[in-house]
């Protein structure tokens, strides 16, 4: 039986895209099949080159989605437009790679109406491959305090928040949308920005596949300057809103360094890799992954050993974060 809703207020879902018409209609797709039917369905094209218009096309013609079509300015100006051009009373967002699962908004309108000192709903995922297979339940920790959620954000503890919110469209106009000047973790700046105000409300039951694709930004290899200074550019923001993250800052570049040298690694680099590692290291030298990754890299043979070493040290890590908050 369907979740009954106290009113049945309009929901804008925004959907930027960028060349991904192979999953675009699978995204929209799992939106019509909502439980909950007071939606509108708003598609930001950010100048993709591929058909994505010509997969759109049936639905443009039948008026199941609103499309409009700008020059590519990267997705936090498309969910910026999506936004602008928004009429419901909450909004949702939907990468174009993405899936919902039926109930979602049903499930979380319930919780945001009879819990008005909620004014965002978030979620667990699924993460799926680009065959839309399982791969595993993406389950973040969400924290009792503002502040040591806002460092979770800032750290990169907390993510693929972003297709699983529901929010008061208001809210999201009040804390100025998304930065259109970062071009990384522009969600997530987005949301530290919304809990330094109002109260969030995580639900661990996953409400959205998330599609992990090799081709991907968040994937995919980048030049490490311009990694370095898009996430640099996300710091001095986050430390010009939240002065506190400062004591963080070596933490984070150092996990920064790591997410380089692994990117490396993959592009089959192993001294860029290594240097990029020892760099992680040394700016912050308590950080465990990184020592992992740098036994990885120099062992000359793939080695499952340390694999299931790292394996064991996130599920030890896992085991002191529950009894801590037990």
């Amino acid at each position: 039986k369907g979740i009954i809703i106290m009113k049945s207020e309009l929901v804008s879902v925004i959907i930027p895209t960028y060349n991904s018409s192979e999953w675009v209609s699978l995204a929209i797709d799992s939106v019509l099949k909502q439980t909950y039917k007071n939606i509108e369905i708003i598609v930001i094209d950010d100048g993709s080159t591929d058909n994505t218009k010509q997969k759109l096309k049936k639905y443009i013609d039948n008026g199941l989605i609103k499309y409009y079509y700008q020059s590519n300015q990267g997705p936090a100006r498309a969910r910026n437009s999506g936004l602008e051009k928004a009429k419901g009373k909450y909004i949702a967002f939907l990468d174009s790679d993405d899936l919902w699962l039926e109930e979602k908004l049903e499930k979380q309108l319930k919780i945001i109406e009879l819990n008005p000192e909620y004014k965002a709903v978030i979620s667990n995922v699924i993460v799926i491959d680009e065959d839309g297979n399982e791969l595993y339940i993406h389950k973040n920790n969400i924290k009792t305090e503002t502040r040591e959620n806002i460092i979770e954000f800032y750290l990169g503890n907390i993510i693929m928040s972003t297709p699983t919110i529901l929010m008061e469209k208001e809210v999201a106009l009040e804390v100025g949308g998304f930065n259109e000047e970062l071009l990384q973790r522009e969600d997530h700046f987005f949301l530290m920005k919304i809990l330094d105000k109002y109260k969030i409300k995580h639900i661990k039951t996953p409400l959205v596949k998330r599609r992990i694709r090799n081709e991907s930004i968040s994937n995919s290899f980048q030049d490490p300057n311009g990694i370095l200074n898009d996430y640099k550019r996300f710091y001095n923001l986050c430390h010009e809103s939240f002065p506190y993250l400062t004591h963080y800052y070596d933490k984070a570049i150092s996990k920064t360094y790591y997410l380089i040298a692994r990117k490396y690694l993959k592009g089959g680099k192993k001294r860029e890799a290594l240097s990029y590692v020892c760099k992680s290291i040394q700016e912050y030298p308590i950080y465990y992954k990184s020592y992992f990754l740098f036994l990885y890299i120099l062992t000359p043979f793939k080695s499952k050993f340390l694999e299931k070493i790292i394996f064991y040290c996130r599920k030890l890590k896992n085991q002191i974060v529950k009894a801590k908050n037990a």
